[in-house]
């Protein structure tokens, strides 16, 4: 008798993956859901949100990040969240690996320099645009509150704080190994 060989099938998205998603991306969903939030400078808030959808877009890749900003933008106001969450978990992953294979104080460096990119384009310029049209305030005025209070710099701390101890204290969780074309290669840590 001869053996019948199976292909194997390429996914998208990986056991690991889909797990971190639930976790990560559920609790956003299920804290913002609540409504627990601190509020800043209206119409800015401080939640929980912020560094989870950093997390999961450093730890499973642009694909899984795309995945859980879709999730965590729908319960508060989703024509701001949407795409502001998925946009920075996607761009928190395309760096990801980048990020990760910097030693030192060069890693930190990095995530210092990606997510003030990302906050100063997404709050900065997404962020005013959609705000003044869901809320009436004018452009400029949520230009100047972004990038002239401390608000864009709270942002920045609570995703460059978050990711580096996830990296520090749990390295096997944060270890980038997703694939572009799907999937993900095999743990090279122990």
């Amino acid at each position: 008798m001869s053996e019948v060989k199976v292909p194997k099938k390429k996914v998208l998205l990986t056991a690991r993956q889909v797990g971190i998603i639930a976790s990560f991306g559920g609790l956003a969903f299920a804290w913002s859901a609540l409504g627990i939030q601190i509020p800043l400078v209206p119409p800015y808030i401080i939640d929980i949100r912020e560094p989870l959808v950093s997390i999961v877009g450093l730890a499973s890749g642009p694909w899984a990040g795309l995945i859980t900003g879709i999730i965590v933008g729908f319960p508060i106001y989703p024509f701001i969240n949407l795409p502001y969450y998925t946009i920075l978990s996607f761009g928190a992953g395309v760096f990801s690996k980048k990020i990760w294979n910097a030693s030192g104080w060069k890693r930190y460096l990095y995530l210092l320099v990606v997510f003030t990119v990302l906050e100063a384009a997404l709050g900065g310029i997404w962020g005013s645009y959609s705000c003044s049209i869901e809320f009436g305030i004018p452009f400029w005025d949520m230009v100047n509150i972004w990038f002239f209070t401390p608000i864009m710099y709270i942002y920045i701390a609570e995703d460059v704080i978050a990711c580096a101890l996830a990296m520090k204290l749990v390295p096997s969780l944060m270890e980038p190994r997703w694939l572009w074309g799907g999937g993900e290669a095999p743990p090279t840590s122990t």
